[in-house]
Parts: structure tokens; C-alpha cells; sequence
């Protein structure tokens, strides 16, 4: 796959936000491009959602997904003339999720979780838990690409 920029990311160091936040984890850690940190959902929040706006429109094709406890269900959504749409639904416990696609304009990007992966998400204080490491939405797109496991697909 082609490489991005730093400066394609629309996502790099904008305002996350989330359902909720374990011990300092706070959604900006997922959006910095830093390998040092993440957001962690609060424990046992199954049903949890991250959130980020990109404070203008941007002509976007291409998002990757970094996880320290992934799902095992997600679904990824784009903000598009004003509301959110859904975008793709993921079932895959992989670290990494990264889909290139048709150019299209959006404002922002919501995941919202529906299952812990059991094998993967749970804390060292024996909860359960979603951690996302990096989220990056770059400009642009040329084809369809899926890496990791997808079912599913644009919608």
C-alpha cells in the first residue's frame, strides 16, 4: 500500500471524544500518533463509542485502526452532510484494521464497540476493556482495499 504523509492524517491531534475513560486513558492518546499511549474505555463498558471531528470537511479515503484491546465487533462511521453514517461493520480481533476506499467528504469518525473479544480485552484488574491505540483518517482514496479481516463492506 501506498504510504501516507503526517499531514494527510485530518484525525492527528484533534478533540476525541468517548463514552467514557479508565484512569487518565483519554481519547486525545489515540489521536496524537504517539506509540506511547491509548485510550482505554471505562471497564466492562461493552457497548462503548470513540469519537473525533475533523473541524472542517475533508475529501478522505483511507482509515487505520491500531488497537491495544481490540473488539470483536465494531462498527466504523463517517460524518457525512450532517449526520452519521454507517460506514462498515468489522468482525475481527486483529491489532490492526486498515480499509482504503472511494473518495468521499466527511467532517468526522465515530466508532461505536459491540462485543469484547474475550481473549484479547481483558485488563490486568480482570475487567474487560477497549483500547485504541492510534486512529488516523487520511485524505484522498483511489481503491478498495481491506487489510485484516472484514465482513461486510461500505455501505
Amino acid at each position: 500500500m501506498e504510504s501516507h504523509r503526517k499531514n494527510d492524517n485530518v484525525a492527528l491531534r484533534k478533540e476525541g471524544s468517548a463514552s467514557g475513560s479508565y484512569k487518565g486513558y483519554v481519547p486525545g492518546m489515540a489521536l496524537d500518533n504517539s506509540e506511547e499511549g491509548y485510550w482505554l474505555c471505562a471497564p466492562k463498558q461493552e457497548k462503548a463509542w470513540f469519537k473525533v471531528m475533523f473541524g472542517k470537511e475533508h475529501t478522505i479515503g483511507r482509515i487505520e485502526l491500531f488497537w491495544e484491546y481490540p473488539p470483536e465487533m465494531y462498527d466504523i462511521f463517517f460524518m457525512i452532510g450532517g449526520a452519521w453514517q454507517h460506514f462498515m461493520e468489522i468482525y475481527s480481533t486483529k491489532m490492526e484494521f486498515i480499509a482504503e476506499f472511494a473518495p468521499m467528504m466527511s467532517t468526522g469518525c465515530m466508532l461505536k464497540m459491540k462485543k469484547f473479544d474475550i481473549r484479547k480485552s481483558l485488563l490486568a484488574s480482570q475487567e474487560y476493556a477497549y483500547g485504541l491505540k492510534r486512529l488516523r483518517v487520511f485524505r484522498g482514496g483511489t481503491r478498495v482495499i481491506w487489510h485484516a479481516c472484514s465482513v461486510g463492506g461500505p455501505k
